[in-house]
């Protein structure tokens, strides 16, 4: 994360009740590869890279100006949030849209959404998602395109007290929807994160 924004990102997390972690985890997705010094193919822009439209919506005057663009981020995200209830589905919100997230009944099966969710989840780590207790991911059983490119549904249940028999499954179920490509060795540390050893 770019040194001279930490500061600005946690005091926005802070102002809108999010999260530090979450909000890290987003601004590190959307800044990765130099997108935050152009707009994307798409039309995001900024730091954040907030859509012309949800700046707008966001009450972002200057979407160039990286506190705004920012700011206008954190509060989107936070909406996201309290929309969807579930930081991994409304980092694909973020991502993907709430339109499609409600279309799809959770993470749409687009390549780029899922990257997204992986990196988010990567960044922010299981035990700082693990807080929330209960936490469901649900994947959508839609099809998008080829049949290959869909995601099974996978509802998952996280306790913050789970057996490292329970989270072996837990992970295994997340990563059979996620898609494959974990290291063991990644595999092995995020069931001892999310078992509590």
């Amino acid at each position: 994360m770019a040194k001279s924004y930490t500061g600005y990102v946690d005091q926005m997390a802070d102002k809108y009740g999010v999260p530090r972690a979450h909000v890290r985890a987003i601004y590190e997705n959307e800044t990765a590869s130099g997108k935050n010094v152009r707009s994307s193919s798409a039309g995001a822009q900024g730091h954040m890279q907030l859509m012309p439209s949800t700046a707008k919506e966001m009450g972002v005057a200057d979407i160039s100006d990286p506190y705004q663009n920012i700011e206008g981020g954190v509060k989107y995200y936070a909406k996201m949030l309290k929309k969807f209830g579930d930081p991994v589905v409304a980092a694909a919100a973020y991502n993907a849209g709430p339109g499609n997230v409600s279309k799809y009944g959770g993470i749409p099966p687009f390549a780029e959404t899922k990257n997204y969710v992986r990196k988010f989840v990567k960044l922010v780590g299981a035990e700082d998602l693990m807080g929330e207790p209960s936490t469901e991911v649900v994947m959508s059983q839609k099809k998008e395109a080829p049949p290959e490119v869909a995601m099974a549904a996978a509802p998952v249940s996280l306790a913050p007290q789970a057996s490292p028999e329970d989270v072996a499954s837990q992970f295994s179920a997340i990563m059979a929807t996620l898609g494959k490509g974990a290291k063991k060795t990644k595999r092995d540390k995020l069931i001892g994160l999310l078992s509590g050893i």
